[in-house]
C-alpha cells in the first residue's frame, strides 16, 4: 500500500498539485489519543504533551532552518500497538510543534489534509510524518 501511496504522491507532484515534502522519522513510545483523554486532571495531559513535544522539537531542529510551507497537508505511516485513530494524539502534537516555524498556523486555511495508514513494514515503534506543501488549492479563499 505504501508504494501505491508513494506512486500516487509523484504524480501530484509532477502536475503541480504538491510541491515540497519533508519527512520526519520518529522511534519510541507512541501518545495515543485514549492515553491522552484517559489522563484525569490537565496537568497530566499537559505533562504528557509537554514530553512529546520536547521528542518532537528535538526531530523538528533541522528542518525550521531551511523550510516553510503555506499551505500543507500531512501523510503518517507508522507501526506501532495502535490503532489508527489513536494516531492521532501524536499528529496533534507533531502539528502544534510545527507552527510558527515550519508552518505559519494549523487553521483550516493552511492545513488541507491529514492521511493516516498502518505500515507493517516499518521497524517497530516507527511513526514516519510526511510534510507535504500543497501548490495548487481549489479552495483558495
Amino acid at each position: 500500500m505504501r508504494e501505491v501511496i508513494t506512486r500516487l504522491l509523484r504524480f501530484l507532484i509532477k502536475l503541480g498539485i504538491l510541491g515540497r515534502s519533508i519527512g520526519f522519522k520518529y522511534q519510541g513510545e507512541s501518545l495515543s489519543l485514549n492515553k491522552f483523554y484517559s489522563q484525569g486532571h490537565w496537568s497530566e495531559r499537559n505533562e504528557l504533551k509537554k514530553d512529546s513535544k520536547e521528542k518532537f522539537d528535538i526531530l523538528l531542529a533541522k528542518a525550521k532552518k531551511s523550510s516553510r510551507f503555506d499551505k500543507f497537508c500531512i501523510v503518517i505511516f507508522f507501526n506501532n500497538r495502535l490503532d489508527v485513530d489513536n494516531v492521532v494524539g501524536m499528529e496533534k502534537v507533531f502539528t502544534d510543534c510545527l507552527k510558527g516555524t515550519i508552518i505559519e498556523n494549523d487553521g483550516k486555511r493552511f492545513f488541507k489534509g491529514l492521511t493516516i495508514w498502518y505500515d507493517p513494514s516499518l521497524p517497530k515503534q516507527t511513526t514516519e510524518f510526511i510534510l507535504i506543501e500543497i501548490k495548487k488549492d481549489d479552495y483558495d479563499d
